[in-house]
């Protein structure tokens, strides 16, 4: 991304990347109602927006979502496995210890975006009948399977498209790999929204996201998703979202599927500070060269407190990422077409205040005079960045915690939380041999208090 422009990387499919098969470039979500914020009047736009939440739950309060309800577990509570806690390697930070959460966003956020109500449609620009069969044809459909495709029940001209609606039937003939040639060309018109933008897994199924969590899905429907689910650039993701909804008339099992769907993963991080801990050495790292030393009161407290070893890393994080960690971005962050993304997040952890500034694009304003090269080993508060060897564009960025730690936030979808993940699972995903490079810098007062 550059420029604040809004692309496939960005949204949906590839985070912030513009490689194509960046794995872990795949966010699972677009921004919510770009279409509105582009076309209509700040006031439309909040109209359409409230109007929106309410009808959607009105609907879910009529399926008896709003009463009391008992969340299912996916197994019995007796064989679920316990969170797997680990060990950080040792080092200046101390001995730090993590396991795996999930995140799902806020029932109002996914109801703003609309997903409950889509319809599985696939658009077609404006064009003759001819055309319309010449182009499915071309990309792969049978004379038969158009047949079936343009009866006139199915097939409605809207001002901008041709909507049709598949059979379910054709749907699910499909292998995975026509899915995923017939979606990558229905997706380059923006109108096919989950063409364009499918619901990224990343390395995960359907099931193993329900798995990860409770939930109320029956698992005749959790199959049928992942019988829809291909892969597109070494990623799993799911298109036929739409269809996969039809299974379940209820509209409070719709809502409880999108949000599956968008389980996000990070990382919760403790420190354990012993009689037989370096207290000078902690106070060293994580004050990150004064820029954070406001943490150093709680450190100090907790190691002098008896009987006390833990405290949660969130406690030693700067203002803005101890903010933000493992919540939502909020629509009222965004300037314009403008949402927090990695740069935003990346640029802003060291910041007393967040800075909007950076939701422009900040890498080559701000790397080479506020931010400086520096070689490994990293520190607290730096920052890595993957950039396009032949454009030196930066595709990827985010903030070094400790060991294999970092703070980052995928995407700049509202639906995509701020996280802390490891950093060999990004690199993985971000470096593609001869096309992209990690590059790591650290703040100029850091640098220079050091030196």
């Amino acid at each position: 991304m550059a420029g604040g422009n809004f692309t496939l990387a960005d949204t949906a499919l590839l985070g912030e990347s513009s490689v194509s098969v960046s794995p872990d470039s795949f966010p699972k979500f677009p921004v919510l109602f770009l279409p509105i914020f582009r076309m209509r009047s700040p006031f439309q736009r909040l109209a359409i927006r409230l109007l929106t939440v309410v009808v959607f739950t009105i609907m879910i309060v009529r399926e008896g979502y709003g009463q009391a309800i008992t969340m299912t577990p996916v197994v019995d509570p007796g064989t679920r496995p316990t969170p797997k806690v680990q060990k950080a390697r040792p080092g200046p930070w101390g001995e730090l210890e993590y396991w795996e959460i999930w995140l799902e966003p806020p029932t109002q956020l996914v109801l703003s975006a609309a997903y409950l109500s889509e319809k599985g449609e696939w658009r077609l620009p404006l064009m003759a009948p001819d055309e319309v069969r010449r182009y499915f044809l071309t990309n792969g459909l049978t004379e038969e399977q158009v047949d079936s495709l343009l009866v006139p029940e199915r097939v409605r001209e809207e001002r901008d498209w041709i909507a049709i609606q598949p059979p379910i039937e054709l749907i699910e003939s499909f292998t995975p790999e026509f899915r995923n040639s017939f979606y990558t060309a229905l997706g380059k018109w923006s109108f096919n929204r989950f063409q364009d933008k499918p619901f990224a897994l990343g390395g995960d199924t359907v099931r193993s996201l329900a798995d990860a969590g409770r939930h109320r899905i029956p698992q005749d429907v959790i199959d049928y998703a992942d019988r829809l689910v291909y892969q597109r650039g070494g990623q799993n993701v799911l298109t036929d979202y739409p269809q996969v909804l039809q299974k379940m008339p209820a509209m409070q099992t719709r809502l409880e599927l999108t949000k599956l769907l968008m389980r996000a993963r990070s990382m919760m991080v403790r420190l354990r500070i012993t009689p037989d801990s370096d207290l000078d050495q902690l106070r060293k790292y994580w004050s990150a060269g004064r820029r954070n030393r406001d943490v150093l009161p709680i450190l100090n407290a907790v190691a002098s407190t008896q009987d006390v070893e833990y405290l949660d890393i969130v406690h030693l994080l700067p203002p803005n990422p101890r903010k933000y960690l493992y919540a939502y971005a909020r629509a009222s962050m965004a300037v314009a077409n403008d949402f927090p993304d990695c740069f935003w997040t990346s640029f802003n952890f060291l910041e007393p205040e967040s800075s909007d500034r950076n939701l422009d694009y900040p890498v080559n304003r701000l790397v080479g005079t506020r931010w400086l090269e520096v070689k490994e080993p990293l520190r607290f508060g730096d920052m890595i960045i993957v950039e396009e060897i032949a454009t030196g564009e930066a595709v990827h960025a985010c903030t070094y915690i400790a060991d294999d730690l970092v703070y980052s936030k995928n995407g700049l979808s509202l639906l995509r939380p701020f996280v802390i993940e490891d950093l060999s699972s990004v690199l993985n995903g971000y470096l593609l041999p001869g096309k992209t490079v990690a590059r790591y810098y650290r703040h100029r007062d850091i640098v220079n208090e050091i030196d």
